[in-house]
């Protein structure tokens, strides 16, 4: 039987975009203080006196900004699924938070960068829970889902805002963002018997 030359399903592909890598810019006034570009409430503080560092986002609509350059070997035929790792000096197991994240598909050459991102995912990231009665215990959320097709161009980037929408009223302790994840399925194609990444463009 001929080997088949479609695109074989392969082992997911995760990238990372760290909350030390989102848009910040010095406080005015301020000089050791690092404010969210967009919005002057969210500071980039250390977690608790735990080492790492976070988007400190304590009120709802709380909202930080992000570039994520789109991987060149993604199939983007195919879903590209995202969520936030966050954690909080919370130690009410049941405490909700609720994530949004919006993006805008930027183009080499040919699209400007704007203020206003406002393509929802088409899944959005569920409502989700504190979990642990352990202060600082980082927290993963459901997976928002990119529909396949909607991006269609390789050599771009995401313009990202994410917004702490909601949390419980009771959840009075801070709230950090810590990280988007992005999982994506690698474009490949057969090669003989061998299977190669498609090449860079």
């Amino acid at each position: 039987m001929p080997i088949d030359t479609a695109n074989i399903t392969q082992g997911r592909r995760t990238s990372v975009l760290w909350a030390k890598d989102f848009d910040w810019i010095l406080a005015e006034g301020t000089p050791n203080t690092l404010i969210s570009t967009v919005d002057t409430d969210v500071v980039r503080r250390e977690v608790s006196t735990l080492g790492a560092t976070g988007a400190l986002m304590n009120a709802d609509g709380d909202t930080v900004t992000a570039l994520w350059t789109l991987p060149e070997d993604a199939d983007y035929a195919k879903p590209v699924y995202v969520r936030v790792f966050w954690a909080t000096e919370s130690v009410t197991s049941a405490d909700t938070v609720l994530w949004r994240l919006f993006y805008k598909l930027i183009s080499l050459d040919n699209s400007a960068l704007s203020a206003t991102i406002d393509t929802a995912l088409n899944t959005v990231i569920a409502v989700d829970t504190v979990g642990s009665t352990t202060a600082g215990t980082v927290r993963a959320t459901s997976w928002g889902k990119i529909n396949p097709g909607n991006i269609t161009n390789v050599n771009c980037f995401l313009q990202l805002k994410l917004e702490m929408q909601t949390k419980a009223a009771g959840l009075s302790e801070n709230l950090y963002a810590l990280a988007l994840q992005f999982s994506y399925q690698p474009l490949v194609k057969t090669a003989g018997r061998g299977r190669v990444l498609v090449a860079p463009t």
